[in-house]
Order: structure tokens, then sequence, then C-alpha cells
């Protein structure tokens, strides 16, 4: 659901909901386009634009990823006039499918980046998927009375390990059952590879339904390199021709091809930071407490000039793929930084238990496979820390006596 308010005049004065259909709206009265274009959108969009607004319900496509429908409804205020969206789940969730979706039978997939068949498995393939098709052992339900029970959410660096057994919420489990010195806790791997944010807001109620005591979030990079920064690159900006023209110029001045500090801090908050707070009220309406980790990352010395090298090369060619336009490593850490710091922010506003993961990681790349997903070193060390702080809350909280 999102709500958009015009003033007499047609003007959109302030929007609150759903960042994905808001962000959207907002670029098309912009004249802004990215993604599937649906023609029927020109219509709504002129007629706004004259301040014309539809009184009946009408339908329209939005395609970006997954394959939307939205009903859009709009009506009269003091102000001016009140349009309202509202997300249509018909067929939900096959309705998301994109038709260039590849879900045969040799497939994993149930949904493309968002969800996985139950019970899939297939000899030489190093996971397997449970019962509710998530890649950990099978999920007893009911849980069983006096278990402490854990859900691990995030995209491949939350699913991520060479067996189901070693990954990281597989680690911690076996961690905290020597710990509290109890075979009674239970980490359970809901990691979705290239999974977004506003697909782990819709699978909530997935997440939930499996009863748990806390829920922990892993996640940032799907978001923030495969949707934020190709739709910052398409703003108006004075440096992207200069830069594309030149090497040397590009990677001294990179980070002038993203908008500023405050604009991209401010982006954050209208959305993943949305998505993450309608999880965090989901989970408190459920009784459940949910803890987000800051994003880690490769921390190189300066002099480190062949992984860094190695970083560009990542970025380049499988997180920030583009023709015209080369992000650094170093554009990226700046990036990962501001959402980190607002991130501890909003934790800090909505009483989250902060995970500072990021910050505690203090390691190179024999700790990184690439930017972001971990070696067994790697997955080691993360586990210590989100696993520390979570048998510190534990305790504090009085659970396991």
């Amino acid at each position: 659901m999102a709500e958009f308010y015009f003033d007499r005049n047609g003007k959109l004065t302030k929007w609150y909901g759903d960042p994905l259909i808001g962000n959207y709206i907002q670029s098309l009265l912009q004249g802004k386009r990215y993604g599937y274009y649906n023609p029927d959108w020109n219509n709504f969009i002129e007629d706004i634009k004259n301040n014309r607004f539809p009184v009946n319900p009408i339908r329209l496509r939005y395609e970006y990823f997954y394959i939307l429908q939205y009903e859009i409804q709009s009506s009269p205020n003091q102000d001016g006039v009140l349009l309202r969206t509202r997300e249509i789940r018909d067929a939900y969730p096959l309705s998301l499918k994109s038709l260039n979706s590849i879900t045969n039978e040799d497939s994993p997939w149930f949904v493309p980046f968002y969800s996985y068949k139950p019970n899939w498995e297939k000899a030489g393939n190093i996971a397997k998927y449970n019962n509710f098709g998530f890649r950990d052992d099978d999920i007893i339900m009911p849980k069983p009375e006096g278990y402490f029970r854990i859900v691990c959410v995030g995209g491949s660096t939350t699913e991520e390990g060479n067996s189901n057994e070693l990954t990281y919420p597989n680690i911690m489990e076996k961690k905290l059952r020597s710990h509290f010195n109890t075979d009674k806790i239970e980490v359970i791997n809901c990691g979705i590879c290239g999974i977004r944010s506003f697909g782990e807001v819709r699978r909530i109620n997935d997440y939930l339904q499996l009863d748990p005591n806390l829920l922990v979030y892993y996640n940032a990079i799907n978001d923030i390199c495969y949707h934020y920064i190709p739709y910052w690159l398409t703003l108006p900006n004075p440096y992207k021709k200069i830069l594309q023209h030149s090497v040397f110029l590009n990677r001294l001045f990179n980070r002038k091809l993203l908008p500023s500090d405050d604009y991209i801090a401010e982006y954050f908050r209208d959305n993943i930071l949305r998505h993450l707070g309608a999880m965090n009220c989901a989970c408190k309406n459920k009784g459940v407490q949910m803890a987000i980790c800051s994003f880690a990352y490769p921390k190189l010395k300066w002099y480190e000039f062949v992984p860094k090298s190695y970083c560009d090369f990542n970025i380049r060619n499988v997180w920030v793929s583009l023709e015209d336009v080369m992000i650094t490593f170093d554009t990226y850490l700046k990036i990962i930084h501001i959402y980190n710091q607002e991130l501890k922010n909003f934790c800090e506003r909505e009483h989250i238990l902060y995970i500072p993961v990021a910050e505690e990681f203090n390691a190179g790349m024999d700790h990184f496979f690439d930017i972001c997903h971990m070696t067994p070193l790697g997955m080691e060390t993360k586990t210590e820390i989100i696993g520390s702080y979570i048998a510190q809350w534990i305790k504090e909280k009085g659970f396991l006596k």
C-alpha cells in the first residue's frame, strides 16, 4: 500500500508506504523510466499532470525484477487529492514470475530470486532445500516446547556455504548450543540467493510462520548494486560525460558519478529502511525480536593494489555491469559506509538489536571470495561476531535458564 498526496494544481507534495511503487510513480512524474515500461502508464501519468485523477479503480502492471500488479484509486481531500495504490496478489507468489524465469525440474527455483522449491535436492548440487524451501534441515512444526528458534534472513551472503552444514546459520547453531550447553537452540537458514529487501518484506509471513524467537537480518548488496546504483546513474549528472571518456579521471573522481551523500542517505531511509521497518513491525506484532547486522566488506590496505584491482573487476563484471560507466570498489565502500551508518541510526530509533559486523570484521581477501561472499575463514569470523551478540542478548533477556 502507498499513498500519494497532490495539491490542487496536481503537484505531488508527499507520499508514504511501499517505496517500490512510490519511487516508480515519482520517477514517471519526472519523465524518467526504468525497468519494463507498460504503455498503459502513459495515460495515467498524463491525467495526473493535468489534475485528472482516477475515481474508479484501475489496474496497472509494473515489472522490475518481479511482475507486480497495482490497483490505483483517488479521492478528494481538503488540500487536493489523495491517490492510493494497493498491490494485487492474485495467484501470488507465481504472479511475481518474470516471463523469462527459468523454473524447470532441474532448477531449484519456485520463483527465481524469491523462493525455492520445497524438498528440492539434486545429485552433485551442494545445496538442498527443506520442507519449507529453505537451505537447511527439515523444520518441525509446531515448534517443540522449550526450543529457542532463530531465523536468519538475507541473500546469498546468508545462504552461502560449501554444504548446508557449513552455512553461517548452521555454524552458529552449533556454537550457541555449545555455549549454552543445550540442544534446544535452532538456527534456520532462510537466505535466498539474489533476493532484495522488497522481496524479503513480501516474505515476512513465511519467516514468521516458523515461530521464531529472533529474526536476524544480513543483506544490503543486492538492493544497492542491482537496484539503487543503476537507478542513481540515470539521474542528471554533469560529470558523467567527462568521466566516461577518461579511465584516469573516472578512477580519480568516480564518486562524482553518484548523487550526494545526503541524497543517498535519504534514499536508504525511503527504501531499504522502510522495508526493514515494515518487517520489524510484523515481528513485533508476533512478539519476535529483530536483529539487523551491518554489512561487511574486505578491508584492504592502501598498498594492496592486486586485491583492489580484483575488487574493481568484480564490481564491474558481476555487481554493477554497465556498458557506459564503471563504478570502483572505493565508491562502493563509500556507499556501504553510508548504509551502515543509516542502519545503525535506524536500529537505535526503532529499538532493534544492531549487530556491528562490518565494524568488527577487520580482515582482507583471505576472508572473502569477492566483495561480499566469504571463505570458510570469513564465515567463521562472521559467525563469531553475530553469535556473540546474540548470546549476550539471550543472557540479558533470561532465555534458556
